[in-house]
């Protein structure tokens, strides 16, 4: 009989002792450690030696989620709904953005997926099923009208690599702005 209940509670106390390494396991997973802003300045020094200036196209995923996350999480982000055309495009050729400098609908709805594409990453990073785009964008502001750019507030590290996967994406930046000669 006491070699039942040694069994039982044998058994109970390692499928505990499993979930808890389980959900220990997957936590690790998301968790990305942030470097210090010296080790960003760092990097980007080596940087300017190597190519003459800071180009945040060619930091780590590391490096570029830590410099955002040093700045109030903000990401600045161009896009353009045509891939491979160029740096940053504009339509200039089309007649309404001539007229008005508003964005055409194809630029609009890029835009707005992008959105929503972070939006449900930072929903589901932050367990938060209800956060709005409004929560996401930076400072509460409306997305602009007159230029391919969004600018979000994250905390998902994935996201840096998936928006760089992005073909929309142009490119994506921090606010962070770097001590490359202290004195």
């Amino acid at each position: 009989m006491s070699n039942k209940y040694l069994f039982i509670i044998l058994t109970v106390g390692i499928i505990l002792q499993l979930s808890c390494f389980n959900k220990l396991n997957r936590q690790k997973k998301h968790q990305t450690s942030i470097m210090s802003t010296e080790e960003i300045d760092n990097h980007l020094r080596e940087q300017v030696k190597e190519r003459g200036e800071v180009d945040w196209a060619y930091v780590s995923d590391e490096v570029l989620y830590s410099a955002a996350m040093h700045e109030k999480s903000g990401l600045f982000i161009i896009y353009c709904p045509f891939p491979g055309s160029g740096r940053t495009p504009l339509p200039h050729n089309d007649e309404n953005y001539k007229k008005t400098g508003k964005l055409p609908q194809e630029w609009i709805k890029v835009r707005d997926e992008i959105i929503q594409y972070i939006l449900e990453k930072e929903r589901a990073y932050r367990k938060q099923p209800d956060l709005t785009a409004s929560q996401i964008l930076y400072a509460g502001r409306e997305p602009d009208e007159t230029l391919p750019h969004i600018t979000v507030t994250f905390s998902d590290p994935s996201l840096i690599s998936d928006l760089r996967n992005n073909e929309l994406i142009r490119s994506i930046e921090p606010g962070y702005t770097p001590i490359l000669f202290p004195e």
